[in-house]
């Protein structure tokens, strides 16, 4: 009875701490002048940063990650938001189901892999183009998949978290949270339907939560996807929001996706609905092609074609995590296949040979030889953009 006391005052404490930022923040030009003013104020630049801290947060984050094989499942067969570069967003009309994997279902799949993983140390991530934070059991996939010894993470955009308290009282190894902006004029523009404001506040409350539960055993981290109108103040003040809350800051460029879209493009041609995306990447396929195409030779295999399988909420196997479309399944059924039989089908599959053609699989592996940070560091300094020491 006092814990359930103690958990009802926690929940009412934070929601108390969500109500007064949102309220600072509901106002786009509000926001605007608390960031300008915040930024003027403490007169922040790269080396104000805690790059001590940030260095052991991202050792910690790699080293929950690491593994000799990972499983991407998607629980959720959906998202909260449809991103112009995600496939969500710019395949919306594309034949692919739409559900949630039952608890049940997944006891069968975890089961199958615990027999057959080829790595002695394997992760199970609860992601692939599905937001897992809307499946109303997330904590007990989560025990499931630790209960087996497997490593378990997730990725999320954050915007709605059915069960926070669950979620980090289950523990898993490691949480990424994608955003693209600190403000909603830039975040929307990349993560349509979203509100940064939402995700924030979950930020605060994750992190109270687990200070509260003494559980700081999740790994965190934000990956900031960098465009051309974001790599400026939004990025700077999320890096020190970072810096507050104690969760890890990385930052990449943003990828077209899904495969099948990013291989169009490298070849020149670009679909209609992604010409305005395609414009606001730093570097879009075709320039990744151009850039890393003399690379191809020393880079003769795909990182996840070896080392990574994916499940759909209705058991049915992608290609890859990158592909999209349902002609590119491998297998109807993960449970009636085996883990051999799924490697032969991805080698003998010819839309990887076009995606190495296309050097897309560098692009989502985030292969990038010096002439890909070269690029991009002059694009996004004759935007005026913040660049920083060395052009980072």
């Amino acid at each position: 009875m006092q814990m359930r006391q103690q958990e009802q005052n926690l929940f009412a404490e934070i929601q108390k701490k969500i109500s007064a930022l949102t309220e600072t923040q509901k106002n786009l030009s509000r926001e605007n002048q608390i960031l300008r003013q915040y930024i003027s104020e403490n007169q922040i630049q790269a080396e104000k940063f805690n790059t001590e801290l940030q260095h052991k947060l991202a050792d910690n984050y790699a080293a929950a990650r690491e593994a000799d094989y990972y499983y991407n499942i998607d629980i959720v067969g959906t998202c909260s938001v449809q991103c112009p570069s995600c496939p969500v967003g710019n395949s919306a009309d594309a034949p692919t189901p739409k559900g949630m994997m039952s608890i049940e279902t997944f006891e069968e799949v975890l089961d199958k892999i615990k027999i057959e993983s080829p790595g002695a140390r394997t992760s199970v991530e609860l992601y692939n183009w599905g937001e897992s934070a809307l499946h109303p059991d997330l904590p007990k996939f989560i025990a499931a998949v630790k209960n087996r010894g497997f490593i378990c993470g997730l990725s999320n955009n954050l915007n709605h978290v059915r069960d926070m308290r669950g979620l980090v009282k289950a523990k898993p190894d490691y949480l990424r949270v994608s955003i693209s902006g600190f403000k909603n004029e830039t975040y929307q523009q990349t993560h349509r339907g979203g509100d940064v404001n939402n995700v924030k506040a979950n930020l605060h409350l994750l992190r109270a939560t687990m200070d509260s539960y003494g559980l700081d055993v999740t790994q965190v981290e934000i990956g900031y996807l960098v465009y051309r109108h974001n790599f400026d103040e939004d990025f700077i003040a999320i890096k020190h929001l970072c810096d507050q809350l104690h969760f890890s800051f990385n930052w990449t460029f943003s990828v077209m996706m899904p495969v099948e879209t990013a291989i169009k493009i490298a070849e020149g041609k670009i679909p209609k609905n992604v010409e305005e995306i395609n414009d606001l990447l730093v570097i879009n396929p075709a320039k990744w092609k151009e850039l890393t195409l003399q690379y191809r030779d020393y880079f003769k295999e795909c990182d996840m074609r070896p080392n990574r399988t994916v499940i759909n909420f209705d058991k049915s196997v992608p290609l890859c995590c990158g592909t999209y479309l349902p002609e590119n399944y491998i297998a109807q059924d993960f449970l009636k296949i085996s883990h051999n039989d799924l490697q032969k089908k991805k080698y003998e599959n010819d839309l990887c040979a076009k995606c190495m053609e296309n050097m897309v699989d560098h692009m989502f592996t985030c292969v990038r030889p010096p002439e890909v940070d070269d690029y991009a560091y002059k694009e996004l300094s004759k935007l005026g953009t913040f660049t920083g020491k060395n052009g980072r």
